[in-house]
């Protein structure tokens, strides 16, 4: 449905990105459709849009009103799904948009979430002091360092993993293993695998641990596959927030070949932690061996990026 020959770019330079009405606006004429032309494919999308007519479409486009939040919801799913962002220009609008989110997020983490993450005192620093490197350029100090955190955060002999498999996680092409540091100190890390849907299932339902993945599991960076979240961790909600934003940002970018985002947690608070990102849990049980429950999630790109959490902070000028 999308149409490359869009002339639009320079009209939209400048544009102010909590825009939201501007958006809407630019993917109707994208495809150079009227107001009821385009209600009617939306409509079509999903049932949120049943009732909706011209007037108000004219005011979400003018920024009289705004869409509620499961209308929102569905608007920003049609727009993803439907190829929008292969504009580069609606691609530029929903990236800042996403860079936006770092302190709405902090805030919810800071106001709902304080004991899911590291409770150390916050650096009072300026945002840009903070530095986030990939993980495959950590000394081996660095990565034992990295090991003994996640560690220290599991159930006793339960986190078995060596610097040198973490070593050749983060050399993949298609790995996203980043950390963050500020003047040389490890504040936080988030590791993410790209494999195969028969091995994400195996992961899910607790039937493997990911310690045993082998290289041959393990996708390209051109394979579309499920991205496996096989650690996040910070010291507070100020990095925590910054490590989402940059994990939200690459996975826009990889939007192409990513199917699906996977967990799987083992931490006694994990429903706050699958509450907030919006993931869906499809198994969750005890293991008897470590004395610990587990829970295994498995929720598509578009659910991730357009969660409960960010459609609330997205495209909001409060």
């Amino acid at each position: 449905m999308f149409n490359q020959t869009c002339n639009l770019t320079l009209k939209m330079i400048g544009i102010d990105m909590n825009n939201y009405g501007e958006l809407l606006r630019l993917c109707r004429e994208i495809e150079h459709l009227t107001q009821r032309e385009f209600i009617s494919q939306l409509s079509q999308y999903s049932e949120s849009f049943k009732n909706l007519n011209t007037v108000t479409l004219s005011r979400w486009e003018n920024e009289v009103t705004s869409p509620g939040p499961k209308k929102k919801t569905a608007l920003l799913k049609y727009i993803f799904s439907q190829g929008y962002l292969k504009n580069p220009v609606c691609l530029k609008l929903i990236r800042e948009a996403f860079e936006d989110l770092t302190q709405p997020i902090a805030l919810s983490l800071n106001h709902h979430y304080a004991s899911i993450i590291g409770n150390l005192p916050k650096f009072k620093v300026n945002e840009n002091r903070y530095h986030f490197k990939e993980m495959n350029e950590y000394s081996n100090k660095k990565l034992s360092y990295v090991i003994d955190i996640e560690t220290a955060g599991c159930p006793n002999q339960y986190y078995t993993l060596s610097p040198s498999i973490l070593r050749d996680w983060s050399r993949r092409d298609s790995s996203f293993c980043i950390a963050c540091t500020l003047d040389g100190e490890h504040l936080g890390h988030i590791v993410m695998l790209k494999l195969n849907s028969r091995t994400v299932r195996e992961l899910v339902h607790n039937s493997r641990q990911d310690f045993s993945l082998t290289a041959e599991e393990l996708l390209s960076s051109d394979e579309k596959g499920t991205y496996y979240v096989h650690t996040f961790y910070s010291i507070n909600s100020d990095v925590a927030a910054m490590l989402s934003v940059k994990t939200y940002l690459f996975l826009l970018e990889q939007r192409e070949s990513v199917a699906n985002i996977a967990t799987f947690i083992n931490r006694k608070d994990a429903m706050r932690f699958i509450k907030m990102y919006g993931l869906h849990l499809v198994d969750k049980g005890i293991d008897t061996d470590h004395g610990c429950r587990w829970y295994g999630t498995l929720t598509s790109l578009e659910d991730i990026l357009f969660s409960r959490m960010v459609v609330k902070s997205i495209f909001s000028k409060t």
